[in-house]
C-alpha cells in the first residue's frame, strides 16, 4: 500500500528517514551493554547484521531506528546537513520546511509538520525518495 510522505509519523517517519539516510532499519540494531551502555549497529550491510545477530545468543537485542522525528539530536544533523529551511506557518498552526534543492515556486513549504522535526524530516524524505513510500508493516 502506497503512503503520502506528508501523512508520515512517529516511528513510520523515522523509519523512511533510516531509509533515506542509506540505511536499512530492516537490519539496525541495539543491545545493551553490562556497563549499562548501548550498542547500536545501523551501518551494517544485511548478511553482516543477521550473523551478528545471530552471534548475540541468550543476549536481548532490539531493532533500532533512531528517533529522527522527534530527538533534535538525530534530526538535526540532518537539518543542519542538508540545509533545510524552518519557519512558523499559518498562524503558528504548523511549521514549514523548505528543501534547497527541491524548493517549490512560491512561498509554499515543500513539507509541514506540527513540529519543525517533522516538517524537516518529511521534506528530507520527499527529496530523497519523492512524495509516496510503501507502507510499513
Amino acid at each position: 500500500m502506497i503512503k503520502r510522505v506528508a501523512e508520515l509519523e512517529g516511528a513510520e517517519l523515522d523509519y523512511w528517514v533510516a531509509v533515506a539516510e542509506g540505511k536499512d532499519p530492516d537490519h539496525s540494531y541495539q543491545r545493551r551493554l553490562p556497563d549499562g551502555g548501548v550498542l547500536i549497529l545501523d551501518r551494517l550491510s544485511r548478511e553482516e547484521a543477521e550473523a551478528w545477530a545471530e552471534q548475540q545468543e541468550g543476549r536481548s537485542i532490539y531493532r533500532y531506528i533512531a528517533p529522527y522525528s522527534t530527538l533534535w539530536n538525530s534530526g538535526g544533523p540532518i537539518i543542519e546537513r542538508e540545509a533545510i529551511g524552518l519557519e512558523l506557518t499559518e498562524y503558528g498552526a504548523c511549521w514549514g520546511a523548505w528543501y534547497p534543492v527541491c524548493a517549490q515556486d512560491g512561498d509554499e513549504p515543500d513539507a509541514t509538520g506540527p513540529t519543525p522535526l517533522v516538517a524537516a524530516m518529511r521534506a528530507f524524505v520527499a527529496s530523497k525518495l519523492g512524495d509516496t513510500v510503501k507502507e510499513t508493516d
